[in-house]
Parts: C-alpha cells; sequence; structure tokens
C-alpha cells in the first residue's frame, strides 16, 4: 500500500519506471490521490495479478502496465480520457478490462499481445482506436462497439484468431482493408441500419452505396456473387479468404488481377455476370471479355489445365500460388507471359507448345518447389530475373537459342545439374547462386556479362572457365568448395573481392594474358594449392588476396607487379619461398607475408632495384640468373637455388637437369618418365616430356660418334606436354638420344 502522504505532502504521481521489473510485487493499493501514472511505471511486473486505478487518476504514461505476464483483471475510473501507447501489451494472462466512458481515445497496440482477453466493450465516447490496438488478442471473440466511434486503426484487429462476428456501429465512416488480416475465424460482418457509409449484404461489407467491396470475412464459407453495382474491389478484400469456393464478378467490375484472391485455397473457378463487358469466364479461368488475355486462375483448382487455343497473352501473376495446379499446357498462340505468371504454385511440368513468347518475364515460376520438367519454346531468348528462384526441384533445362538470364534466375536451384552454360552471353547477378548440382561452370568465351555472386555457394562445381568478359565480378564463384580448376580468358583484366574465396584450386590456374588487378580476399581461404605463379602483366594484389591458404607453399611474382596491398598472403603458414621476378613493389599496408613458415625467404634477382637485406620482414635473398638458370625451378622443388644442376640424385643415375627436364621431382624420381622409344612405320620415334623453358633436341647417330640433328620432325606438345621427334630408318644402324641444355 502506498501512503497519501508520504513527509506530510500528498503523493499524486507514479514516476517513470518506479516499479518496472519488481517481479516479487503481486499487488498494490494507490491512494485516490494520485493523478497520474508515469510510463514504465509498472512494466514487467510478472506477479503483479489485478491493478485497481485510484479515484483520482486522470492520466497514465507509455507502457506503464506492458508486460505484466499475470495480470488477469483491471479496472479503470471515470476520469481517464486516454489509453496511451503499449499500455497492456503483451499482459498474457488479462481476461477482463473496464474501459469508462470518459475514456476517448485508445491509442496504438494498448492491448497487442493480450493473448487471454476475451471480450471488450468500446464505450460510445471512443472515438478512434490506434494502429494495431487489439493486434495478436488470439483469445477475443467478441467486441461490441458504443455509438460514437468512428475509425479502426490499420490492423486493429490483425491475427485476432478467435474473432467470428462483428457488428459495426452506425457512426463508423470506413474500415482499411487490413482492418481484420489474419482474423481467421471471421465469418461475419454486419453494419447499423443507420451507418451512411458502409453496409453489409450476407455478411460481407460494402460501401453504402454497394459499389465498393470492402472486406469479405475470411472464415465465410462458399459462393460469392458480387452485386452488378460493385465497380471496385478494395485491395486485399478477398485475400486469404479460405472457405471461399466460387466467385462471380458483377457486371460492373471492371478491374481484376490473381493478386485478389491469393491464399483463397478453395476457390475452384471463377464465374462472370452476364452484363459484364470486361471479363469472360470458361468456367474455370477469369478470361478478358474477347478470351485473348487469361486474367487469373483459381487458386484452389487441382490438377492439369489446358490453356485455350485463343489465349495470346498470360496476365502478371496469372496462375500464381495454385497450390492444386500440376501441368498447365500452352499454346502455340501465346505471345507474351506476365511476370510472376506461376509463382508460388504446386507445378509438375509446364509445357510451351511451341509458344511464340520471345522470354521469360522477372519471377515467372520463382519458388515452384515441384517443378520437375519444363519444356521451352524455342522462341525463348531470355530468362527474367528470379524466373526459377528456388525451384529446388528442377533437374535440368534445355535452353534452346536463351543467351541472357536475370538476376537471381535459377539461385536456389538446389538440383539443377543439366544446364548448357556455355551458350550464355549474359548471366545476372546471384544468377545460379546454390545451384548445388551444378558440377561445371565452363562459360562462353565471349561471355558478355556476369554479374557479382553468379555462383556462389555451388558447392559441387569442379571447373570453371570464365573469358569474353574484363572483370570476374565480386564473390562471383565464393565458396564453391570443390572447384579444382578454374582457367581464365585472355581478356579478363580484374578479379574481384572475394571472387574465388573458400574455393579448392587443387588442380591449378591457367592465367590469362590481360589481368592486371587481384581484388580483396579474391582466393583468401583456397587450401588446395601448393605453387602459385602469378601472370605478366599484373600489377596490383588486394589486401588478403591470398590469405589463409593453408596448402600455398612458394609464390612467384611477376616483373610488372607494382602493388601489394597489405597482408595478401597473410598467414599462409606453410609458405616458405616467394620470389620476386620484378622490382620490389610498393607494400601498402605491409605484413604481406606475416605468419608464414618458420624460414620463409623471399628470393629476387641481382638485376632488379629496391631490395635490401629484408623485406616485409622477412629474409632476402639475391640470386644471379646467368649464374643459376634452374634457381626457381630448385626452390619450388625444396632444393638450394645454387644446386650444381649436373649432380646426380641420391645415386639415381639421374641428374638434377635431367629430372627438371622430364617432368620429375627430385625427391622423387619417376622412371616411367624416361623416355619411350618406337618404331613404326619407317620410323624411330622418340617421346618424352618437354614442358620447362629447357632446350630439347632429338639427335641420331650411325655410329655412336658423329650425331646430327638435321631431319628430325616433331609434333606439336600435347596438354601433358609430351613431344615425339621422329627419323626415317635407312639401311645400318641408328641411334636417337635426347640432349637437353638451358635455354639462352
Amino acid at each position: 500500500m502506498v501512503p497519501n502522504l508520504i513527509d506530510g505532502l500528498p503523493v499524486t504521481a507514479v514516476a517513470n519506471h518506479a516499479f518496472q521489473s519488481c517481479n516479487q510485487l503481486t499487488s498494490i493499493v494507490l491512494p485516490d490521490t494520485v493523478t497520474s501514472i508515469g510510463s514504465y511505471a509498472f512494466f514487467n511486473c510478472d506477479s503483479m495479478t489485478s491493478f485497481t486505478c485510484p479515484a483520482g487518476l486522470t492520466s497514465f504514461g507509455i507502457q506503464a502496465l506492458r508486460s505484466c505476464d499475470a495480470l488477469e483483471t483491471v479496472v479503470i475510473n471515470e476520469g481517464v480520457s486516454v489509453l496511451p501507447d503499449w499500455l497492456f501489451f503483451g499482459c498474457d494472462s488479462l481476461v477482463s478490462v473496464t474501459i469508462p466512458s470518459s475514456v476517448t481515445t485508445l491509442n496504438r497496440y494498448v492491448f497487442s499481445a493480450c493473448g487471454a482477453l476475451e471480450t471488450i466493450h468500446i464505450p460510445g465516447n471512443v472515438m478512434s482506436l490506434g494502429t494495431q490496438c487489439f493486434v495478436d488478442c488470439t483469445s477475443l471473440s467478441t467486441v461490441t462497439f458504443g455509438e460514437g466511434v468512428t475509425s479502426l486503426g490499420s490492423d486493429c484487429f490483425r491475427n485476432c484468431s478467435s474473432l467470428t462476428a462483428l457488428h459495426l456501429p452506425a457512426s463508423l465512416t470506413g474500415v482499411d482493408t487490413d482492418t481484420f488480416t489474419n482474423a481467421t475465424a471471421l465469418q461475419s460482418i454486419t453494419v447499423d441500419a443507420s451507418n451512411t457509409a458502409l453496409s453489409a449484404i450476407d455478411g460481407v461489407l460494402y460501401d453504402s452505396a454497394v459499389t465498393t467491396l470492402v472486406r469479405y470475412p475470411r472464415a465465410k464459407a462458399g459462393a460469392l456473387v458480387i452485386p452488378d453495382t460493385v465497380v471496385t474491389i478494395n485491395s486485399g478484400s478477398l485475400q486469404n479468404a479460405s472457405l471461399l469456393t466460387s466467385l462471380t464478378l458483377g457486371a460492373g467490375v471492371t478491374t481484376f488481377d490473381n493478386t485478389q484472391v491469393s491464399g483463397c485455397s478453395t476457390l475452384g473457378g471463377f464465374l462472370v455476370a452476364a452484363g459484364n463487358t470486361s471479363f469472360s469466364s470458361d468456367g474455370t479461368a477469369l478470361l478478358s471479355f474477347d478470351g485473348t488475355t487469361l486474367v487469373a486462375f483459381p487458386p484452389g483448382y487441382a490438377g492439369e489445365y489446358f490453356v485455350a487455343g485463343a489465349v495470346s497473352a498470360i496476365a502478371d501473376d496469372a496462375f500464381s500460388d495454385c497450390d492444386g495446379l500440376t501441368t498447365v499446357m500452352i499454346p502455340p498462340g501465346v505471345t507474351s507471359v506476365g511476370a510472376r505468371a506461376f509463382s508460388g504454385c504446386a507445378l509438375l511440368s509446364v509445357a510451351f507448345v511451341d509458344a511464340a513468347i520471345t522470354e521469360l518475364p522477372d519471377s515467372c515460376f520463382k519458388s515452384c518447389p515441384q517443378l520437375t520438367a519444363l519444356l521451352l519454346s524455342p522462341n525463348i531468348t531470355r530468362i527474367g530475373a528470379n524466373a526459377f528462384q528456388s525451384c529446388t526441384s528442377l533437374p535440368t533445362l534445355e535452353l534452346g537459342f536463351i543467351d541472357t538470364v536475370g538476376d537471381h534466375a535459377f539461385d536456389g536451384c538446389t538440383n539443377l545439374a543439366g544446364i548448357n552454360l556455355g551458350q550464355l552471353l549474359n548471366i545476372g547477378d546471384h544468377a545460379f547462386r546454390n545451384c548445388d548440382a551444378l558440377t561445371d561452370a565452363v562459360l562462353h568465351p565471349g561471355l558478355l556479362t556476369l554479374g557479382i555472386y553468379a555462383f556462389e555457394d555451388c558447392d559441387s562445381i569442379t571447373t570453371a572457365s570464365v573469358g569474353g568478359v574484363s572483370a570476374v565480378p565480386n564473390r562471383c564463384f565464393n565458396s564453391c568448395n570443390a572447384l579444382a580448376s578454374l582457367t581464365l580468358g585472355d581478356s579478363v583484366e580484374t578479379i574481384g573481392d572475394y571472387a574465388f574465396s573458400y574455393c579448392d584450386l587443387s588442380a591449378g590456374i591457367t592465367w590469362g594474358s590481360g589481368l592486371t588487378t587481384i581484388g580483396s580476399e579474391s582466393f583468401a581461404y583456397s587450401n588446395g594449392f601448393q605453387h602459385l605463379e602469378l601472370p605478366e602483366g599484373l600489377e596490383f594484389i588486394g589486401s588478403y588476396a591470398f590469405g589463409e591458404c593453408y596448402g600455398l607453399e612458394t609464390v612467384i611474382l611477376p616483373t610488372t607487379l607494382t602493388t601489394l596491398e597489405g597482408e595478401c598472403f597473410f598467414e599462409d603458414i606453410v609458405l616458405h619461398s616467394v620470389i620476386f621476378r620484378g622490382d620490389a613493389p610498393d607494400l601498402g599496408d605491409e605484413e604481406n607475408f606475416t605468419d608464414g613458415a618458420a624460414g620463409l625467404t623471399a628470393y629476387y634477382y641481382t638485376s632488379r632495384s629496391g631490395f635490401d637485406t629484408a623485406i616485409d620482414g622477412i629474409p632476402t635473398v639475391a640470386i644471379d640468373a646467368a649464374a643459376h638458370p634452374s634457381a626457381e625451378w630448385l626452390i619450388l622443388e625444396g632444393q638450394a637455388f645454387d644446386q650444381d644442376m649436373g649432380a646426380e640424385i641420391g645415386g639415381s643415375g639421374v641428374s638434377f637437369l635431367l629430372a627438371r627436364a622430364l617432368g620429375m621431382s627430385p625427391s622423387a624420381i619417376d622412371f616411367g618418365k624416361l623416355p619411350e622409344f618406337n618404331i613404326a612405320d619407317g620410323m624411330a620415334t622418340l617421346e618424352y616430356f618437354a614442358g620447362t623453358d629447357l632446350n630439347y633436341r632429338v639427335q641420331f647417330s650411325t655410329d655412336l660418334k658423329h650425331w646430327d640433328d638435321a631431319g628430325v620432325s616433331y609434333s606439336a606438345l600435347d596438354e601433358d606436354s609430351m613431344q615425339t621427334a621422329g627419323v626415317a630408318i635407312g639401311s645400318g644402324p641408328l641411334y636417337l638420344r635426347l640432349a637437353i641444355d638451358h635455354a639462352d
């Protein structure tokens, strides 16, 4: 109990936050001298079960009794005129509230989320109910209004799932379409006969002149015949009427689209009154008056549907959210299909039978998770944005002559494996993101546009080839964890940020000749490659471009490199050697090689400038290229750069020079790579590995004393860098040998 005097002074107010979160407070008695209760005064008093206002109270602050979870009953005394924002919000146990006649305004969210509140009477002096005043009052079944209420705020009774009937007073001047959103049990709305703004027919709300359909109760069952006087159907007024089975448009309705019956899950067909000159019907679909445009299709229709041959256009949203529709056949005469035409359907298959349409519009089949078969017209050349987004069962698609796919066109098509990416010239942002079944992304060599995130998170892509475009954009192949082999065309000048981060790349990268810029984190967190030789022409490497590449051991930087932005090879924990072919680059924010392997060393050539005993914190070693022409190979093989190339490798009979020439590793001599001699068709041939910058010459002799190479024929190198040399066989003995030396 709060006394009426403290230190001889009357208690007239409860301050803001005075009892907030007093979780043990079960009840309180306030003296009648209290005229105001401040904002949040009893907020979150979880144990308080009842509250009686003092006789002198005239005002509450906002959220004064919010989230009093145990509060069951409240009696508000005469004198209070406004119930402010959030006053009883979240009072889960509140069953009964008495609102006095002095109250003129219920502000926003006053009773929101009072889940136990079952009945409420709004006295006649209340003129308006605020936005979401009773939202989420899931037990509210009875609401009565005194005469005087003129307006109901938007979403006023949203999610009042127990409200079955509502009688509106004569004073009410209008109702927003969303006033009763998700009132899933509402079966009937009636209006006082004296109301001059609204009327009701058979439980359906109209304006007083019956020219506008204001609201159809969501739980009203059966068929609706819209009166011929109705011209306008308010947006959302029919949506989610889950028991509406048939809809007849009256003679006066001139505009309609399928979004107006979205969620009408049992609506099986449209009918049209005889006097209507805007629409017609085939008994199922709503058509234009002349039958050439399919305007809307009933969401509750089940099975297959054959579009009539007279139809030349399918409107926006025409079949959207048709959960029972399994198959659609589209005739040759169709020349246009609207945006979102089939979005959200349960379609299994769609066939465009040589239809004349040239593109699939935006979101055409978006979120059709059961779509498995799609036959496209050969006339289609473009697929719009989001066209097949989240079609998770679509396994394959024959593109025909399609060369352009829009943003998000196949985003989330997790089962899509069969599609010819190589014919596409334009690929939008996010176009194939999350296509987990795609195994390769070998793109058209003349690709014109490639969007950001285009193949991000495609977990099964193992091979990618990009050419034509000047840039691989940001995050284009980010997190393609299985991507092992990458080929970049000569047109590619820039690799964007994160373009190939989190990729495997264990089979290597083939660089194009045009590359100048590698963006930030473009190859970061890619653990598959061990050796990295960056191409001539490259000038700039962005921050963290190869950061945390835990398998990277050696790096060769080109002569053209001018800038390392900072942390470029940060935390490459097994990186032991970096070779600079050019002058020392600008080091940006430095720490480019921080946390590499113990003993990490930078090598540079004596002909180059800008180097000292260390660069960016790691020691340097100078190489005389003329004296040590095989230095780079030795370093890559984990040998000393000045190793004698003529020396034999561990008693193998193979020198370091021969090992290099034949593609052998000094640490694992493979005698299977020795040259192979053959005789066929009058020719003696020698097949050998020739994939280095060494000089390879095949010579022949008839006496093992005099050797010649005139007349020796050579094949081109094959894809494995193997070459075959041949000499015509004469009448005497013939000997062949392979001579190898450093290039000049």
